[in-house]
């Protein structure tokens, strides 16, 4: 007992110390272990996925295109033709993309070039972050101390450090999502025009860096009317229309693109929700998108597509038929479906060689455990209005719900993680707190005196 005792008080006496450090140490902590990890991991070997290739096609004068296409047929990707012509894409959002291109054309054109041009952008992206959530802890917990905390875990945490060496819109979209969650609590108690505007621009952006986002636009304009009514905001209704007007600019004008580029109505962002909802739901499907294998008919049937200008809705239509088809017609296995992807979510995604480092499960793993005992100590203070509560609780779930209906991959759980960092940090600065008065309480007791 007093060897776990010792331990403890060790621990806690840590952690109070930690809490001290300025929320400027935690970003230059960011920075070298960001840049650290960089030197580690080969830039040359590292890859760019669709948004590279989209670049390259884009800085070649290409266009925003992804698919080639060769005479009648579209070709496989593995059989990429420079003299091919390039379909119009809009297969990932826009606004990561063109960073690519800026990245591309710095990196002088070549791989590792590239790849180093956006882990600079990146670090600046983790250093906003630090920042970011130490602005939301202690907006939410209301203690210094647990922001200190918060901003620390976010700088070393592995996932958010291995994420910055590579090519990922999540170095974008978990700062923007962040910032959206101060911008909405600001809004949602003031009557000040320009906090919603904020609001809906940050809801836009992230709606063009995630496509799935767009869903959020009405959610969070129904939590604006509810919350700022019940804070007695003044024409809460008028600013509610001018956030959603605000949010839906960025959205729309790429959707107006797209129609455009496609010749048809486009009501989406990106042209993969039905890949990603057939990577998560067929026969054989893992729930992890590393396990997703085309059917030799599938394939033929997706060759088969005429390489016309819509191409991509085509191919996006086939793979979410065929998604659609499979839960139909088996919805039990779907369900177990559902209940592979949240172990995949909560525990580790097996199939993914980096979800299980380590370091990696290691750190999400402890991130868990002490977000969900801040999250629950959170929710009971005085700290956590009803408004705060349905935010959160309204976050997490939209967070957590999106790779159960489609797909698991291991970036998918980084918007969780920075929410839980913040609790984690407020777990901590509490028990802290009560370690060094307990503490102090004890030697503050007199010394008992015994006569023999």
């Amino acid at each position: 007992m007093g060897n776990q005792a010792t331990v403890a008080s060790r621990f806690w006496g840590f952690v109070e110390r930690a809490s001290k450090v300025p929320v400027g140490v935690a970003v230059a902590l960011a920075v070298v272990l960001r840049v650290g990890a960089g030197l580690a991991i080969s830039a040359g070997t590292t890859r760019y996925y669709e948004y590279g290739a989209i670049a390259r096609h884009i800085v070649a004068g290409k266009g925003y295109s992804y698919f080639p296409a060769l005479g009648d047929a579209v070709l496989p990707l593995t059989q990429m033709d420079e003299a091919s012509r390039w379909l119009p894409s809009a297969y990932v959002p826009p606004v990561y993309t063109y960073v690519t291109v800026a990245a591309t054309e710095l990196g002088g054109g070549s791989h590792a070039g590239t790849v180093w041009a956006l882990r600079g952008f990146n670090l600046l992206m983790a250093c906003a972050t630090v920042l970011a959530i130490h602005a939301l802890a202690r907006r939410l917990t209301g203690s210094p101390a647990a922001a200190n905390l918060a901003a620390l875990g976010a700088a070393i945490h592995p996932p958010f450090v291995y994420v910055a060496t590579q090519v990922s819109g999540a170095n974008l979209y978990v700062l923007v999502e962040v910032l959206l969650v101060i911008a909405l609590l600001t809004a949602a108690y003031r009557k000040d025009w320009r906090a919603w505007v904020a609001a809906g621009a940050l809801l836009g952006l992230l709606s063009v860096l995630r496509g799935e986002a767009v869903v959020l636009i009405p959610l969070a304009a129904v939590w604006l009317l509810w919350a700022a009514r019940r804070a007695g905001v003044d024409g809460y209704r008028r600013l509610t229309v001018l956030f959603v007007a605000v949010a839906c600019v960025l959205p729309v004008g790429w959707m107006a693109r797209n129609w455009s580029a496609f010749g048809r109505p486009v009501l989406a962002v990106a042209t993969t929700g039905g890949y990603n909802l057939w990577a998560g739901n067929h026969p054989g499907a893992t729930g992890s998108q590393k396990g997703a294998v085309y059917s030799p008919e599938l394939r033929e049937r997706l060759l088969e597509l005429p390489p016309d200008a819509d191409f991509e809705l085509e191919h996006d239509y086939v793979l979410r038929q065929a998604a659609v088809d499979y839960i139909r017609e088996e919805p039990d296995q779907a369900l177990v479906g559902v209940a592979r992807k949240a172990a995949l979510l909560v525990v580790a995604d097996v199939y993914d060689a980096r979800s299980r480092n380590p370091l990696y499960i290691g750190g999400w793993l402890v991130l868990l455990a002490w977000g969900t005992l801040g999250l629950v100590g959170w929710w009971r203070s005085e700290q956590a209005d009803r408004a705060r509560r349905v935010l959160i609780a309204g976050l997490l779930t939209f967070s957590a719900v999106v790779p159960l209906v489609f797909v698991v991959l291991p970036r998918y759980r980084l918007p969780i993680e920075s929410m839980l960092l913040v609790f984690a940090g407020g777990w901590l600065a509490t028990g802290a707190a009560r370690a060094s008065a307990k503490a102090t309480a004890v030697s503050a007791d007199p010394p008992v005196v015994t006569r023999g």
